[in-house]
Order: structure tokens, then sequence, then C-alpha cells
């Protein structure tokens, strides 16, 4: 009779630890971002409204870089599930290419985001920042992780990141609208590995697959931008395992003692 009630036991248990492990879906908005420009490799834009991706009229690439406090908003020990880049693209060349394909690359190294180009009051424009302005102190460069005196380079010009692509988005023709870059395994590993370890978070730099034709870039709203709607977002879907709940404890423990006096008892009467 011991059996039976033994199973029901562990398996109302079991149940109970289950029911404890839930899901949860956050929306987060940029904590930085910024264009950088390899033909002015000491300009930034990082207060600008524009963020910049492919090449210009003469062939020279812009890239953005981004970044998302994950740590400071989802809970430690949770566990990624899947993640969404939202970003409204505001701007494309007069005689655009149907789509360009926009990688996302983690980042390895720090970053600022100054006020160069910062709109007051706050707008949406885009007007100037296609060539960026001389950077102030904090901000971001193509050649420099912040600008300064002296400035702090990066270790390879344009960025330092991961040759491995995390994400990629085919951008179309319409803009003020919405793209995504979907969720992928790398995606997914990057927003785990900068909840577990937070010094390590850099955000991604976005980069055009085409960065030698000429005019192949795509213009999307920066966290500065007036319309908060066309602000970039990550979604984030993750799985919260917290400690075991008291009573599945008990009920294991049970559990286990009355299998450990089963086997007692079983022993005494052979």
């Amino acid at each position: 009779m011991l059996r039976p009630l033994i199973r029901i036991v562990t398996l109302l248990s079991l149940m109970a630890l289950a029911r404890d492990s839930r899901a949860a879906i956050i929306t987060l908005g940029a904590s930085q971002d910024g264009t950088i420009y390899s033909n002015h490799v000491n300009r930034g834009s990082g207060g600008g409204n524009a963020l910049i991706v492919g090449t210009n009229g003469r062939d020279a690439p812009r890239r953005a870089l981004i970044e998302f406090d994950v740590a400071g908003q989802i809970p430690q020990g949770a566990v990624i599930q899947n993640v969404k880049l939202t970003m409204v693209m505001g701007q494309l060349p007069t005689e655009p290419e149907e789509f360009a394909t926009i990688e996302l690359h983690r980042l390895s190294a720090s970053w600022g985001e100054g006020t160069t180009q910062q709109q007051n009051p706050p707008n949406d424009s885009f007007g100037g920042m296609g060539q960026g302005a001389p950077a102030h102190d904090g901000d971001v460069t193509w050649s420099s992780r912040f600008w300064g005196s002296p400035p702090t380079p990066w270790a390879t010009s344009g960025g330092d990141f991961s040759a491995v692509v995390s994400g990629a988005a085919a951008i179309g023709l319409p803009i003020d609208v919405p793209y995504s870059w979907e969720s992928t395994a790398g995606m997914v590993a990057d927003v785990q590995q900068w909840l577990d370890n937070p010094a390590d978070n850099h955000g991604w730099i976005l980069k055009n697959v085409d960065e030698t034709s000429m005019s192949t870039f795509r213009v999307f709203y920066s966290r500065q931008t007036a319309t908060a709607a066309w602000r970039p977002q990550l979604t984030v879907e993750y799985q919260i395992v917290p400690e075991p709940a008291p009573l599945a404890m008990a009920g294991m423990a049970f559990a286990g003692c009355a299998v450990a006096t089963t086997r007692r008892w079983q022993r005494a009467t052979r």
C-alpha cells in the first residue's frame, strides 16, 4: 500500500516544481546606440536620431552599435528562450536594391554614447547625420571606443566584434515600418551571456553584408528619436526557475524516507 502513496506524493511534488517554473516576456529599450563612419574616423553621432548601416554614395561604410541593459531588467538565473530585435527603418537610397541584408555581430569591447548631434528639442529628423559631426568626449567613432583627450582606440578600426554572425535580417523598401531580427541560437546565446556575465555585455554591431557597392545604406531610428514607437526594442522571452517550493521539497523528502523505510522493511522480512 505504501508504493502507490509514494508514487502519488512524488508526482504531486514534481508538479509543484514544474508549476514554479514560469515564463515571462519583456521588451527592453536600448541603453545606448550610435553610428560610426569609415570616411570620417573621428566623427560620431551618439546623440543623433540616425543609426546608419551600409555604404554612402562614395562606397564608405557606416556601422551602427546598440546595447541593451539585460542584467538590469531580467532576473539573474533566468534561462533565455527567444530574442527578437526590432528597429524602424526611416530612410534608404534613391535607387535601392530590393533588400539589404544586415547582420548582428557581438561586440567584444566597451564603447560610449556621447552627445554628438543631440537634438534639442527632440525630433525625428535625420538631417545632417549622414556624415556625423566632430565627436564629443565619450562618443564612439570608427577609430575609438571612447573619444577624448586622449581617445581610447579600438583594437581594430571599425569596431572589435566577433566574426560569427549572431543574427541577420533582410531589410526591404517600405520606410517608417518595423523590421525584425528574429530569434536565432546565436542571439539567444549572446543575451544569455550578457545576463550571466554583465561585464561582457557590449551589445551588437550592425553590419551590412555589402560594404563595397555604392549606396547600400539603410537608416534606422535611434533611441533618441522623439517618436517612442520608432525606437529600437529587444523582446526577450525567458524562463524563471526559482528555488524549489517548501511543499515540493517536503513531498520529495517524504517520498525518499518512505522508499528507505520500505527497503529496510523488505530486508528485515526476508
